[in-house]
């Protein structure tokens, strides 16, 4: 159970999304499909599992440049013996203008939410590059997910 939460979060992190294009702060959801998961244990409850998913991101300002941008996501969950908590990814993005954006998002041990950064965008998404936000799970039942993001807007 705590690695399938762990595996949602992460792919919670995985699906940040984030920064918006009209106020000072922007916020959103990223909503996730998990499509391939591998756990390997390594003993004592500790265990590192990768997986593989599918998001979109819904920005709360439908003009955002990134709003209802989709893609893959990949990365790992790394869940501790004394239950802590270790996460990194890539999420790769398009927009409905087919414009492109990659975010990395992570999680270090101790921290209460993940953090993302957008490191490379194309079009309207190119603007972008740069900034970054906070994640944390809204939803999550080991397949499917929402993470509920936030950031300051450019």
């Amino acid at each position: 159970m705590l690695r399938l939460t762990a595996i949602s979060t992460c792919v919670l992190g995985v699906l940040v999304f984030a920064v918006h294009a009209h106020a000072a702060e922007c916020t959103g959801h990223d909503y996730y499909v998990v499509e391939m998961a591998d756990t390997l244990d390594l003993g004592e409850g500790h265990s590192v599992t990768l997986f593989k998913s599918n998001s979109i991101g819904v920005a709360d300002d439908p003009m955002a440049p990134d709003h209802l941008a989709g893609g893959p996501c990949s990365g790992f969950i790394e869940v501790t013996s004394d239950g802590g908590l270790k996460m990194d990814g890539y999420c790769h993005r398009t927009n409905t203008d087919g414009d492109m954006i990659v975010d990395h998002w992570w999680q270090n041990l101790g921290d209460e939410r993940g953090t993302w950064e957008w490191v490379r965008g194309t079009g309207a998404l190119a603007k972008l590059v740069g900034q970054g936000g906070w994640f944390e799970s809204a939803l999550e039942n080991g397949a499917l997910g929402v993470t509920r993001w936030a950031s300051n807007c450019p």
